[in-house]
């Protein structure tokens, strides 16, 4: 998210000083859809992981060696 910090400082930064003109185009659509494709790649991963915690057996105890 730093990324996204310093590029909005840096438009603001330009705009102030009528140095250049920035406007947002094509490229800020894919840079929100791979944000939203990664939100919802985590939120698979993680239910995956709580699925495969909830259906693996428990492992059990070693059996005993020796004589007791």
């Amino acid at each position: 998210m730093l990324d996204v910090f310093i590029v909005a400082i840096l438009v603001i930064l330009i705009k102030t000083k009528d140095i250049a003109d920035a406007n947002a185009q094509i490229g800020i659509y894919f840079f929100a859809c791979a944000i939203m494709l990664s939100i919802a790649a985590t939120m698979m991963i993680e239910k995956m992981a709580t699925l495969n915690d909830f259906y693996l057996p428990t492992p059990k105890s070693p059996p005993k060696q020796g004589f007791s």
